[in-house]
């Protein structure tokens, strides 16, 4: 009986059709849900950076909350010569994740059978924390695909050199340690093996060729790395040392990493991906195994240097899987495999197509994305979510749940017909931003009111309310205004919500809005809701 791979392999078309329906499940995931994102957390590290400083002072620092240095360049040209918007600032690092589901499966044509490839691509598809990188205004979208296609590159240079392997590896290498320097680590250690490799092959007769390539390819990588970073590393060291000698990776740390590669807290299903990451790299080792112990061999180097310098948060899951992008990318190449060939020998090739389905539909159910795809919601980079994607030891999710939910969110819910919710201040950081949960309840769409140059002079998350047309042209989000802009942007049954008092600990003081409650009551007349912990106006519904 002619097995469903064969089909495949006979009847490009099919092949074809079906890399579209995965790429096309790739932008549905990516493209529909990013409209309605509100720009929080370490995205706003860079935009205080480009708000403060000049283009030199960009390039000369790291910023003390860690910015990516050609990110908050890009973002500064972007402000002052285009306008800053969501869509502007995220567009790049969704074209990226997009690139990714496609490019990766096409660098590992050579080591990946066209199903295994499909397979990939699928995996990359649905990830969660891809997805999540995708929205995100930061470098991992980017380290993403840049890292895996240098590492990728580096091996096929050192076997058969050529022009195009060598101009991969050096773009994509030195745009990865200029993005993240952390990934010199990865870079450095590839670089180690494929020399030792070279070593090899020089040893038993094959010539020395490889090695001369790598440390000519090498050499450079570094000096033009260096061209880049020696200056903001000399001129802000302090920013980071501070970072260094601070946490401890625990052991839990990597399997919570592994959940999240995985994208589901369940530790059944991680245990399962785990024996099949193994079984995949055995099968992958008897096609090439040079290239599965290149591979394994510089990821035990570079996480095991990362986890030694005691980086701040590191022993978060969750920061050591950012770290360890090609770890993510290897993971996900085994699991494919894994997957293809246990089938293969369970059903001789007859169901692997509608098994591998089913499996990457459990993927999806038993993730994080069901909860955070429901509409609307502002917040699907909230930590709330995407800090560990097992519920009951998201340290965000038991310090927000402990709190709460005031009951003005409940009788906004309770409303009936259209209304949006308009809030007056807030906190860019997840951890003192319970806002994902009142969503949660209320369901309507969201809107942050800045209260800048009205209220106060101006606080972190919020752009200063200038006045001037300068100003106004580089800042035109489309879920942030300031409470200057707010009766132009109202309409009839929208709410405008006032937090009275703060209702989560230890959480940053944000300055006094009693002079905007003032103006909001003589435009508004009385409140529509008031208790101690709210206070609640409501334009005139139709």
């Amino acid at each position: 009986m002619t097995s469903s791979l064969d089909r495949l392999d006979r009847n490009p078309a099919l092949f074809y059709g079906l890399s579209l329906f995965v790429l096309g499940i790739a932008a549905w995931l990516r493209f529909s849900h990013f409209g309605q994102q509100i720009v929080l957390d370490d995205e706003w590290h860079a935009l205080h950076a480009l708000m403060r400083l000049n283009y030199a002072e960009l390039f000369a620092t790291f910023g003390h909350a860690d910015h990516s240095i050609p990110i908050a360049l890009w973002l500064k040209w972007l402000a002052e010569h285009v306008g800053l918007n969501e869509w502007r600032m995220g567009l790049p690092f969704l074209v990226t994740g997009m690139a990714t589901v496609v490019v990766l499966p096409w660098c590992l044509r050579q080591q990946l059978k066209p199903y295994e490839r499909l397979l990939l691509a699928a995996l990359l598809a649905i990830s969660p924390l891809l997805i999540y990188y995708s929205h995100q205004a930061r470098p991992y979208a980017l380290l993403c695909l840049l890292m895996p296609v240098a590492i990728v590159a580096l091996w096929h240079y050192r076997i058969n050199g050529g022009i195009g392997s060598a101009v991969g590896f050096v773009f994509c290498a030195v745009l990865s340690a200029w993005l993240h320097p952390l990934m010199l680590a990865w870079l450095g250690w590839a670089l180690l093996v494929a020399a030792g490799f070279s070593i090899h092959d020089g040893r038993r007769g094959h010539g020395w060729g490889g090695l001369v390539r790598m440390v000519a390819i090498g050499s450079l990588m570094l000096l033009l790395a260096a061209a880049l970073l020696v200056w903001p590393v000399l001129n802000d060291f302090a920013a980071l040392r501070v970072k260094t000698g601070t946490h401890t990776v625990e052991w839990q740390t990597f399997w919570i990493a592994w959940q999240l590669f995985v994208g589901s807290g369940a530790h059944w299903l991680g245990v399962i991906a785990l024996g099949l990451a193994g079984w995949g790299a055995y099968r992958l080792a008897l096609r090439d195994r040079a290239f599965v112990i290149y591979w394994l061999l510089l990821s035990i180097g570079s996480v095991g240097m990362i986890a030694a310098t005691d980086a701040a948060w590191l022993h978060h899951g969750l920061v050591l899987a950012r770290y360890s992008v090609p770890l993510h990318i290897l993971a996900l190449v085994l699991l494919a495999v894994g997957l293809v060939s246990l089938l293969q020998v369970l059903t001789q090739g007859r169901w692997v197509l509608t098994l591998s389905a089913l499996f990457l539909a459990g993927l999806y159910g038993f993730g994080p994305l069901p909860e955070i795809r429901q509409t609307p919601n502002a917040w699907a980079k909230h930590l709330y979510y995407q800090f560990d994607y097992r519920v009951e030891r998201n340290l965000f999710r038991l310090h927000l749940d402990a709190v709460g939910i005031p009951q003005a969110y409940e009788k906004i819910a309770a409303v009936e017909g259209p209304g949006r919710v308009f809030e007056a201040g807030w906190w860019f950081e997840s951890h003192f931003n319970p806002l994902v949960r009142y969503q949660a309840l209320h369901r309507r769409e969201m809107k942050i009111v800045m209260l800048s140059g009205s209220c106060f002079d101006w606080t972190y998350g919020e752009f200063p309310d200038q006045g001037d047309t300068r100003e106004q042209h580089r800042f035109r989000m489309n879920h942030f205004l300031h409470f200057s802009e707010l009766e132009d942007h109202i309409e009839a049954g929208d709410f405008l919500v006032f937090q009275k008092q703060v209702l989560l600990p230890d959480v940053r003081e944000r300055p006094d809005h009693s002079d905007c409650v003032e103006q909001a009551e003589a435009a508004f007349g009385q409140p529509w809701f008031e208790d101690e912990d709210t206070l609640v106006f409501r334009s005139e519904a139709e």
